[in-house]
């Protein structure tokens, strides 16, 4: 994808408010609404939501399925893409059929669903988590076997903030740390609160770079432990699906992904 910008002169003025909305009330066939933390950087389009759990995180081979659709399938409050992924188009080209895989290792319980390890300068990191105790683990590429003790693993990276600190080296040596792109990121604090990032790109604002990102949230004030950020994938593939937030929704009416982390 190449990316052209046009210089345009805005007062960007920033502004951290957590939200104090309403979530919309449940219909027959919902659960009761979920109340999200919903924290925004407006200079820099970031939104940052606390989540209680990640209740699943799903790859599917050919979703066939906006991402709407499939987080509603599913019972949904909150959808967000996930972690990088290839695919094989088919002939003649019908965007149903296109067959997913992952990029990097991913273990979600029992199921391998790729067991490669690409030893490349994006793919830097581990995210470990355990589904019952809500807890998490950032890991190297090189701690594969201490990995094998959470539920989920899945490669990705780069990481933009380890233990409180902005990788900054990570980030430069990766592919696209600092272009100016749409982006999707996964917080911890502790090991057990978990955020999800999005930043949005639109007219006014062309994305951001991981460092000025990894920068923001460590001076936002909002994260009180030892703080671990990593990338997920981004640019085009970033959506968020907000059930009782619709406003607060992104792209998840259009794109179709196979790899989601959902919140019931």
């Amino acid at each position: 994808m190449i990316l052209r910008s046009i210089p345009i002169l805005v007062l960007y003025v920033l502004l951290s408010c957590t939200s104090s909305r309403a979530p919309a009330p449940a219909t027959d066939n919902q659960t009761e609404p979920q109340a999200f933390t919903i924290t925004t950087i407006d200079s820099l389009h970031i939104t940052i939501i606390s989540i209680p759990e990640i209740s699943e995180f799903l790859f599917l081979n050919n979703p066939g399925k906006p991402l709407a659709e499939v987080a509603a399938e599913r019972g949904y409050s909150l959808a967000v893409n996930a972690s990088y992924f290839d695919y094989e188009r088919p002939l003649p080209l019908d965007p149903k059929k296109i067959q997913f895989l992952h990029a990097g290792y991913l273990r979600i319980q029992d199921s391998v669903y790729a067991d490669r390890m690409p030893e490349e300068r994006q793919l830097t990191s581990l995210f470990c988590y355990n589904f019952d105790s809500d807890e998490s683990a950032f890991l190297t590429q090189d701690q594969l076997a201490e990995a094998q003790a959470f539920d989920l693993v899945v490669q990705t990276g780069p990481q933009l903030i380890r233990h409180g600190i902005v990788q900054e080296e990570e980030i430069m040596n990766s592919l696209n740390g600092m272009g100016q792109h749409a982006r999707t990121a996964l917080a911890s604090v502790n090991g057990n609160e978990h955020y999800i990032v999005l930043a949005r790109k639109t007219m006014l604002h062309p994305g951001v770079d991981l460092i000025t990102l990894g920068q923001e949230l460590l001076t936002s004030g909002l994260f009180k432990g030892d703080l671990n950020v990593v990338n997920l994938d981004g640019g085009s593939s970033t959506s968020l699906y907000l059930r009782d937030y619709p406003e607060s929704s992104f792209e998840s009416g259009r794109q179709i992904l196979p790899a989601i982390i959902g919140v019931k």
